[in-house]
């Protein structure tokens, strides 16, 4: 009887799955975007502005494991895997070893249930905008019970433009390993890349998942708050200098050379990717047209040119 139970909740769980949606793009012409609450007692199925909560089949979803459906259920749910709505304090997501399993705790049709999970996805419309920065508040609510280590989740930021790959933002990671209870981080102006300039369709992801398992025990429940997105007005040339050493050794008619090893991308000047060579201490611009460019190394430095 339990086996035929649990096959039963595995295909209901299974029926969800590829209907993600993606969440509408806020208008940064318009001024900075900006999230800092959600109530406990908002209605299954609805979401902040310009944002959608995704889901996974999977218990411990990896960095790797793409969400399958949309969050449709309760926001002061207390069992289960669950995102729950914190007031003033924004948002937290916890997995746990079970899914919202009846439509009464979620939106209230047949069919309607949680799987675990996966993060929140915001909708950016970064059309005539340029220089994207993010900052948010991540915090470990509660860390996880597993003796002597317990499990590690981490609240990974990522961004991808239109129907593009997910890539992580540097320095966008936060991670429960070694935190407290009540432990939290302040990230502060992450430079989006070029390529998210001027796009209509562009997407920031917090994507939650485990890391390690280590000695098991509850998951760690992680705080998501006072996200903010900021830009400029689109100029073709990106006005943000960089604060770190140049790294760029010299240049002649067809070559850049660099000082060490690395993966680099060269944009025009309107932030379209025209470059782009992979481990390399030099970069062939015999073939680009007369202009000027932005070089960007893996790490984040920063070359203008012009040609």
């Amino acid at each position: 009887m339990k086996k035929s139970l649990l096959f039963t909740g595995m295909l209901a769980l299974t029926s969800i799955g590829f209907s993600q949606t993606m969440p509408a793009g806020y208008n940064l012409s318009s001024g900075n975007y900006n999230f800092s609450s959600w109530d406990s007692l908002s209605s299954a199925g609805n979401y902040p502005s310009n944002m959608v909560f995704h889901i996974s089949t999977i218990s411990d979803p990896s960095e790797t494991d793409e969400p399958t459906g949309d969050w449709v259920c309760l926001y002061n749910l207390t069992s289960r895997s669950r995102v729950n709505g914190l007031g003033m304090d924004g948002i937290s997501f916890l997995n746990t070893s079970n899914f919202q399993d009846t439509d009464i705790r979620c939106g209230g049709d047949a069919g309607d249930i949680g799987g675990y999970i996966a993060g929140a996805v915001v909708g950016i419309n970064s059309s005539n905008r340029q220089n994207i920065s993010v900052s948010y508040k991540a915090t470990l609510i509660a860390q996880g019970d597993g003796a002597p280590t317990p499990r590690v989740y981490n609240l990974q930021l990522q961004y991808k433009v239109g129907n593009g790959i997910w890539t992580n933002v540097s320095s966008g990671t936060f991670t429960s390993s070694g935190l407290n209870s009540g432990d939290n981080q302040n990230f502060t102006n992450l430079s989006l890349p070029a390529e998210c300039n001027n796009q209509s369709q562009l997407y920031l992801r917090w994507k939650y998942f485990m890391l390690s398992e280590n000695d098991g025990g509850t998951r760690p429940r992680i705080g998501l708050d006072e996200i903010n997105v900021t830009s400029d007005v689109f100029t073709g040339i990106e006005t943000k200098p960089s604060t770190k050493i140049p790294f760029v050794l010299g240049q002649n008619e067809n070559t850049i050379f660099i000082s060490q090893k690395t993966d680099l991308k060269i944009y025009d000047f309107v932030g379209k990717l025209v470059a782009n060579q992979k481990n390399t201490e030099t970069i062939d611009i015999s073939n680009l047209s007369t202009g000027n460019y932005l070089l960007k190394s893996e790490d984040g430095l920063m070359y203008k040119y012009s040609k």
